[in-house]
């Protein structure tokens, strides 16, 4: 959140249609925050409810969002995942052309292999699900490495590499000043 008014201020150069938030911040208690960066643009969030603020310390994990410009509106349709780390959007690009868009938030290091390799596999089911529809897109924050980490964090990055190598999907990461990187892939 601190990087909010760098956000605005990408948002209202005009530059970017859909965006995407993974933030652990994010949590029920702030979701109002997202209508305060600006007002030209909608979103849908999904934030774990059992997070809980004790001082300045959080617990657990916070959420996700995508944000849209409004003026998108009739060609967007949240989907429905019922999930606090994935969400996405159908954007209609015309009457038979659909690109479904998911903003992720991986487990980080604290959890599990199994943990994560179940939205690995969860990942991987919304590609085959929806690549038969249209066009998906993965971003966010996926918790992994692909520049050759050792032990387990090496163990998840080559789980992300190998599912979308398989599917020839392509990542780009992306870093801006003032804010961290964040990835995407897309087919």
């Amino acid at each position: 959140m601190s990087s909010a008014s760098y956000l605005c201020d990408l948002l209202t150069a005009g530059e970017i249609d859909v965006c995407g938030i993974s933030e652990h911040w994010l949590t029920l208690d702030n979701l109002f925050f997202l209508d305060t960066i600006i007002s030209d643009y909608d979103y849908f969030a999904a934030c774990d409810e059992s997070v809980k603020l004790y001082g300045s310390q959080k617990m657990n994990k916070g959420g996700v969002a995508l944000l849209w410009r409004k003026s998108l509106a009739n060609c967007i349709v949240p989907l429905e995942l019922n999930d606090d780390r994935i969400i996405g959007i159908q954007l209609q690009i015309s009457p038979s052309d659909y690109i479904f868009i998911f903003q992720v938030y991986l487990p980080c290091v604290n959890y599990s292999n199994d943990v994560y390799l179940e939205f690995i596999f969860k990942l991987y089911d919304l590609y085959c699900i929806y690549s038969e529809r249209g066009t998906p897109i993965f971003m966010g924050d996926f918790k992994a490495d692909i520049t050759g980490l050792k032990g387990r964090k090496r163990a998840i990055s080559n789980a992300v590499i190998s599912l979308f190598s398989k599917e020839n999907l392509c990542h780009h990461t992306e870093i801006r000043p003032g804010m961290e990187g964040f990835d995407f892939f897309y087919f």
